[in-house]
């Protein structure tokens, strides 16, 4: 009978999903190369007091995200979003790890403009003063990363940032993407009319996270990394 095979697969340990989207561009030998080969030298970094910077860029448009709610049966929830794609809060975002994992926070850069190389610079400048000691910056290959002579040429001028690029078209192994998509849950059907109000949404939820150590941990454990002794007595603390 058709109702046994739920029973079946249940007993199976199998469940309902939904398929995870995987860019056909992916070269899976990269990413096996980035976990055996680079992954240990950024946690080697922070075991040698370190400070761990994961960066990456996001924008928010007034097009509300949605997501699912209570409502009559046969009667289909509504809401009036903006259609504006073009009014956007663009943020430079990375979540900071202090050495050995004593401390997590949160650095937001953000401007209605779309990014450069000179936001970038900029905002490596801040963390450097902001920062002391060595510092581990992981990020993707974004063009505004590796293809500006200017941030090139200042990464190369301080000796104590080292970077580290994440494997193309991987961005589950960049902890900030879970931290973007607790924003974007945040501003779920909340409908922001103007640019003003979609600053003020972003922040409330920038600040929600960051004033939340468990929030935080959760980005770290989405990127599903084993992080072993490193840091065991500070990161993770529930486990």
């Amino acid at each position: 009978h058709p109702s046994s095979v739920w029973h079946l697969l249940r007993r199976m340990k199998w469940s309902h999903q939904k398929p995870q989207r995987v860019p056909v561009e992916r070269d899976d030998e990269e990413v096996e190369r980035w976990l055996t080969t680079t992954l240990p030298k950024v946690k080697k970094g922070l075991a040698l007091e370190a400070t761990l910077v994961w960066l990456d860029e996001k924008g928010f448009s007034l097009v509300s995200p949605l997501k699912g709610s209570w409502s009559p049966v046969g009667e289909t929830p509504q809401i009036r979003t903006s259609l504006n794609h073009h009014d956007r809060l663009n943020l430079i975002g990375a979540l900071v790890i202090s050495p050995k994992g004593r401390r997590l926070r949160v650095r937001i850069q953000s401007s209605t403009k779309t990014l450069s190389g000179d936001d970038i610079l900029k905002y490596l400048q801040a963390m450097l003063s902001d920062i002391a000691g060595p510092i581990v910056l992981v990020w993707d290959n974004a063009p505004i990363h590796v293809h500006r002579k200017k941030v090139q040429a200042f990464i190369a001028s301080q000796p104590r940032l080292q970077v580290f690029q994440l494997p193309r078209y991987a961005p589950e192994f960049n902890p900030v993407e879970f931290l973007w998509a607790q924003v974007s849950e945040h501003l779920a059907c909340r409908a922001p009319m103007s640019l003003d109000e979609l600053k003020s949404l972003v922040h409330m939820a920038v600040q929600r996270s960051r004033a939340s150590r468990w929030r935080l941990e959760a980005c770290l454990r989405g990127a599903d990394f084993s992080w072993g002794r490193i840091a065991s007595r500070y990161l993770f603390k529930t486990q």
